[in-house]
């Protein structure tokens, strides 16, 4: 897995991302290691014409599109996919605006401001209902790592504006 992230991430501007990392790969830069099977990208149309490339240089092939996701498969079982989450621009700037630096151990990345971490998180739950347990409990996960980054009243606001209501009752209840 590192090598693709190293590889993605050194194809990107260092000064001014085109891509940021999110979904499971994201979450270490907040203090929450669980294992994932793929790899994550948000970009907008030039980030995704560049990760596209890369991908395509490295023996990826496009293996599923919806408007929303490019999804890259390799035939090679010691490479993971990758998706491609597609935005727009003024949603990538905002993101990346707010974004914060998380290095592995050869690369540098971006990963989302953790409200907007968790506000996609939310919003993946809302447009697939099969996701719920596995970000719920990531959703968890990220609150008890960072217990000062946002009130309740903030976790409660995120999950009326990009999630469910339901949502939020279940983090009020789960959360300690």
């Amino acid at each position: 897995m590192e090598v693709v992230l190293d590889k993605l991430a050194g194809a990107l501007d260092p000064e001014r991302p085109e891509a940021l990392l999110v979904g499971g790969q994201a979450l270490p830069a907040y203090g929450v290691v669980r294992q994932t099977l793929d790899i994550d990208c948000l970009a907008a149309p030039a980030g995704q014409a560049k990760l596209k490339r890369v991908l395509e240089l490295a023996g990826y092939c496009l293996a599923g599109q919806s408007a929303a996701v490019l999804r890259y498969h390799h035939d090679s079982l010691l490479l993971v996919d990758v998706d491609i989450l597609l935005v727009n621009v003024d949603t990538y700037d905002k993101l990346l605006r707010d974004s914060r630096e998380w290095r592995t151990e050869k690369s540098v990345w971006r990963v989302p401001s953790l409200p907007h971490l968790m506000a996609l998180k939310l919003h993946s739950m809302k447009n697939n209902p099969a996701r719920r347990g596995h970000d719920l409990t990531d959703l968890i996960s990220l609150l008890e790592q960072n217990p000062q980054a946002l009130t309740r009243e903030a976790v409660r606001d995120l999950c009326q504006e990009f999630g469910l209501p339901e949502i939020a009752a279940d983090l009020e209840r789960l959360l300690p």
